[in-house]
């Protein structure tokens, strides 16, 4: 029983509510295929395979982590511990292959602003815009960004869900055939996540992650949007769009998101992973 209680967590915490409530409603279908090793795959598993294909991507000596959620510091690529989400192994490695893909394309295209050549020029932009000094000279330009919001948690999310469209375009344009690929699982996170949800409206961050996730699958993103978000959207998915661009349309989310009623904690995909700004800082105060 503590061990079904455990698979139920984990379910809830990657995948979502609707997740974890389809889980407990086909145990006998997807706890005991776990519980035999049925389509598992462990980190250990598959980075000997994962580690040149991602070094090939970066161009770059990039290494590979385990950790109990994707993500980044722009060194490394943190992947799950293990994945038990589909019931073969070639399907769990394509999405291990596609969470490392989906990290790539966020270093790649800057949500670190560790590529900025004009660190000064932004901070300066920020400091007018949220009227607040820096900590000190060398405060990292995302730390500052974000300890300029009451909730900073909640900026994280919004700032992270906002650059994995821009991740999300960059992938359609330079990898297709991979996102082509994916599909099954994002077929996957709509039916656990978002299937039957047209009846309700479940909050601003939700209604954006149903968009990322219909812009993955490359169909008519049929969300209705306020005049706001529809506007942050098309700024955000543009390939011009800047760091600051998308640090300004955070702000703009951040403002609707306050005001809403019973607002609930956001759960990132499982491929988006969470920001890990202090891992980053870390990094830089190695070198």
């Amino acid at each position: 029983m503590s061990e079904w209680v455990r698979e139920i967590l984990e379910v809830f915490e990657s995948e979502g509510l609707r997740a974890a409530r389809a889980f407990m409603e086909d145990t006998d279908n997807i706890f005991f295929q776990r519980l035999r090793g049925h389509g598992i795959l462990s980190f250990d598993q598959i980075a000997p395979k994962l580690l040149p294909y991602t070094r090939g991507l970066a161009k770059r000596s990039i290494m590979l982590g385990s950790a109990d959620h994707a993500g980044t510091d722009t060194s490394t690529i943190f992947l799950p511990h293990e994945i038990s989400i589909f019931p073969t192994e070639k399907q769990n490695f394509l999405l291990y292959k596609f969470i490392a893909t989906f990290q790539w394309a966020l270093i790649t295209n800057d949500c670190y602003c560790h590529t900025s050549e004009n660190y000064s020029a932004m901070r300066e932009a920020l400091s007018k815009y949220y009227n607040r000094i820096p900590d000190s000279p060398n405060e990292v330009v995302l730390e500052f960004f974000f300890n300029c919001f009451p909730e900073k948690p909640l900026a994280e999310d919004i700032y992270s869900l906002l650059y994995s469209i821009k991740a999300a375009g960059f992938l359609r344009e330079y990898v297709p055939g991979l996102m082509r690929d994916a599909q099954f699982i994002f077929e996957h996170i709509m039916a656990q996540r978002f299937s039957g949800r047209k009846s309700k409206p479940v909050g601003v961050l939700e209604d954006i992650a149903h968009w990322l996730l219909l812009y993955c699958m490359g169909r008519k993103k049929t969300v209705n949007f306020t005049d706001e978000i529809a506007e942050v959207l098309s700024t955000v998915h543009s390939p011009h769009s800047s760091s600051l661009d998308i640090m300004d349309s955070t702000h703009k989310v951040y403002e609707l998101c306050v005001a809403e009623e019973n607002r609930t904690v956001f759960i990132p995909f499982i491929f988006q992973g969470k920001l890990r700004v202090n891992y980053y800082i870390e990094t830089l105060s190695s070198f």
